[in-house]
């Protein structure tokens, strides 16, 4: 089974972008938002049908206690009645004796009784002033909901024609499919590691890549195996102009030079890097030393080398590169990235004043 360490660095991306633009829903992932965006009034419903949940419950809670109330009047009238029989009897009682005094004894009681009654029926009374504020509230948050729902469905819809948001969205879809496709491909195997979103912070070793000063370089995807290990870096792309392949080849070569520099030779020689296409193929240079593999040949592509990691070695590979990992991929807080790129701008500032000097 297939180890995997964080999720697609373009979906965390494309949620940061639009979970803010939206007044009532909460985007919890790429599925979540193309569902919402697919079927909004299921969504509007499922909305509605919770509010309506929380007040029926209420309203049933003060038909309950209501009904309690009434339960309890009538106790109250009742014990009422009883007094007043046994205080006659008790007038008609001329002399002290066992049986007078035992009817004071069950008027006193009675009075107890009376008095439990009275208090069951103030508190009771609270308690409904407290659950109708509460109702009320609920009922004006529904309808605030309601209206909310309607703006981010208009919202949605506007979302979905700005050209950034759908490179974003196009872009975490095929980062997707590239991390369940191993996930699939490699589902009864053991010795596979998958770490998305793999970002090397270079503060330390800051590197010098065509006039630019490194000092993080984020992988989409790497995988660890007994057939090596895969830097794979996802293009989702309709098609690939001669500019295109040279970023590509541009940002693998960037990459090569940064594992060169971080890790020993036993790892970056048996590293491969490889565009993997989600949609049209792309052909690199034949001496680019790199990979092109459309993502349905994938699987065929890395299980055509032969093996050079024993599972001895894959643990060895992969203690050298869980150092490298953010409390992210661990625990998934997103603090702990804010924080971690706080600390690589401020390494970058302090590198650029190293080489200005």
């Amino acid at each position: 089974m297939v180890k995997i360490y964080g999720k697609s660095d373009a979906e965390t991306e494309f949620l940061n972008s639009v979970n803010g633009c939206f007044k009532q829903i909460q985007i919890e992932n790429i599925q979540h938002f193309n569902d919402f965006k697919d079927h909004p009034d299921k969504h509007k419903k499922n909305i509605i049908d919770d509010f309506d949940k929380k007040i029926n419950d209420i309203e049933q809670q003060i038909s309950d206690i209501k009904a309690e109330i009434k339960k309890a009047s009538y106790d109250e009238k009742e014990i009422n009645s009883q007094i007043s029989r046994k205080i006659k009897t008790l007038h008609k009682l001329s002399y002290p004796g066992p049986l007078k005094y035992k009817i004071e004894d069950e008027i006193e009681e009675l009075k107890t009784e009376k008095e439990y009654a009275l208090n069951f029926i103030d508190e009771s009374e609270s308690q409904i002033i407290d659950l109708q504020r509460k109702l009320d509230e609920e009922k004006t948050e529904k309808q605030k909901a309601i209206e909310n729902i309607d703006k981010d469905i208009i919202k949605v819809r506007e979302l979905i024609e700005e050209f950034e948001i759908r490179n974003m969205l196009n872009g975490a879809w095929g980062e997707i499919k590239v991390i369940n496709a191993i996930k699939n491909s490699y589902n009864k195997e053991s010795g596979y590691y998958l770490i998305n979103a793999f970002d090397i912070d270079l503060v330390s070793k800051a590197l010098d890549f065509e006039e630019k000063i490194l000092v993080e370089n984020k992988i989409d995807h790497l995988l660890l195996s007994p057939k090596g290990i895969f830097v794979l870096e996802t293009k989702s792309w309709k098609n690939f102009s001669e500019n295109g392949i040279y970023k590509c080849t541009n940002q693998l070569r960037k990459t090569q030079m940064v594992i060169e520099k971080i890790f020993d030779e036993e790892f970056f020689t048996n590293t491969k890097y490889v565009i993997v296409t989600t949609k049209s193929s792309m052909q690199l240079p034949e001496n680019s030393g790199f990979y092109s593999v459309h993502l349905k040949d994938l699987q065929r592509f890395i299980n055509g080398f032969n093996e050079v990691f024993s599972k001895d070695d894959i643990q060895l590979q992969l203690d050298r590169l869980l150092p490298h990992l953010n409390k992210e991929h661990i625990t998934g807080s997103t603090k702990a990235v804010i924080k971690m790129k706080t600390n690589v701008v401020k390494g970058k500032r302090f590198i650029k004043r190293i080489f200005k000097s």
